[in-house]
């Protein structure tokens, strides 16, 4: 395999290696994501309105994944790309991280469900109609031509719309970082950035709304940010050039969120100025962090986002992704939930809290089986399929980019 003459590179050890912050990065997505996913409540003052405006807003735990993946993927196939066996190293090692627990979940739904169900009923009808969209990772797709939730997920999978961004995300990336140098590469993704935004804002003008939220033109800006900076960081100087900026940047762009929320009372993705530009800036504000505390090593930040709860999480952020539907439906037959009313103290707060650490935890026990179960066992092969020795870094790491980093 030919590779282009690439620009001027070097080693930071800042970005070599496994890198604990980005485990705890991994684990802020996976709470905001199942905050986002408690059920709604009843606001009795300011304080619980401010609470579910933050919630509201944890939809941009998939904006961060995104960033972190197209970082961590861009990183590992630029230590990889050159060497023997570059696209089936990398696919078999997505492999081995992906597909066990995702086909899992799948055989169980579209196996188990239609006879739990009863053939021949609609609910089995919906289910046998829908798996060619899921075992082909295609479910955005529907999702994007049915505008709306309803009809295209189904048994409360709609989430699984971001899994299929990171694998159809997977099928290009690698053959696009083996065939450009390291300044074509950068120059293409500031294009991908303007061009998801554009997409979008097409999409919005013409109806379809969900379109421009689940499909991988919608989301590549978030995946082409997250390279750029992998790029750029391999560049002399590049780490420090970027976290000199990250701020500025990262404050510009939330001072743009909050514009957005201010004017509209809203903090949900589905309004027009959140779905085109508001995506764009939670990236930017996503790739500020990220930058800030892998150059920082030594501040304030770093070591929060580096703590070892956070982490946790984060090891363990795909099975959570993953399961936490079922949570969800195995607590609702359970009166645990109930067990605090859903006004105490004249507040809506004390239930919510409960349920969420309700959620938290069931999601976390699924998360630790699904590691014990499959995962743990099918990434030990991973020892079998190594990146060439002269590329090793990002293998003989550690880190690896989840489908959800996934995920």
């Amino acid at each position: 395999m030919s590779v282009p003459p690439d620009a001027t590179s070097t080693r930071d050890s800042r970005i070599e290696g496994h890198l604990p912050v980005l485990d705890g990065i991994r684990g802020i997505a996976i709470l905001a994501v199942i905050i986002v996913h408690v059920p709604g409540f009843e606001v009795y003052g300011p304080v619980e309105r401010l609470v579910q405006l933050g919630m509201m807003f944890g939809w941009a735990g998939v904006d961060l994944f995104f960033v972190l993946s197209g970082f961590l993927i861009t990183g590992i196939l630029l230590q990889a790309r050159g060497g023997p066996g570059y696209y089936r190293t990398f696919y078999v090692r997505r492999t081995l991280r992906i597909f066990p627990l995702f086909y899992g979940y799948c055989a169980v739904l579209f196996l188990v469900l239609p006879f739990w169900r009863g053939l021949g009923t609609p609910g089995s009808a919906e289910l046998t109609a829908a798996a060619p969209w899921y075992l082909t990772y295609m479910m955005n797709v529907r999702v994007a031509l049915a505008n709306g939730w309803t009809g295209a997920s189904v048994a409360g999978t709609a989430f699984f719309w971001s899994l299929c961004v990171e694998e159809q995300f997977y099928l290009i990336w690698p053959a696009t970082v083996a065939r450009l140098g390291l300044d074509g590469l950068a120059r293409l993704c500031l294009v991908l950035v303007v061009v998801a935004l554009l997409w979008r804002v097409a999409m919005v003008r013409s109806g379809h709304m969900f379109a421009a939220y689940v499909l991988l033109p919608s989301r590549m800006d978030g995946l082409a940010i997250g390279a750029w900076l992998a790029i750029v960081a391999r560049q002399p100087g590049g780490l420090d050039r970027l976290a000199a900026r990250a701020p500025y940047a990262g404050a510009g762009a939330l001072a743009c969120l909050a514009v957005i929320v201010a004017r509209s009372g809203y903090a949900g993705w589905d309004s027009a100025w959140m779905v085109t530009l508001g995506i764009t800036c939670t990236a930017i504000t996503s790739a500020a962090l990220l930058i800030s505390v892998v150059a920082h090593q030594r501040s304030l930040a770093h070591r929060a986002v580096a703590s070892r709860a956070l982490r946790f999480f984060g090891r363990y952020a795909y099975g959570m992704y993953v399961l936490g539907g079922i949570a969800a439906v195995l607590l609702a037959v359970t009166p645990l939930v109930g067990l605090v009313p859903a006004r105490a103290f004249g507040s809506a707060l004390p239930h919510l809290f409960w349920e969420l650490a309700l959620q938290l935890a069931t999601t976390t026990v699924l998360a630790l089986l699904s590691w014990t179960i499959l995962e743990r066992p099918a990434l030990a092969l991973k020892r079998y399929f190594p990146y060439a020795p002269r590329h090793t870094m990002a293998a003989r790491s550690g880190q690896t980019a989840s489908p959800l980093s996934t995920p």
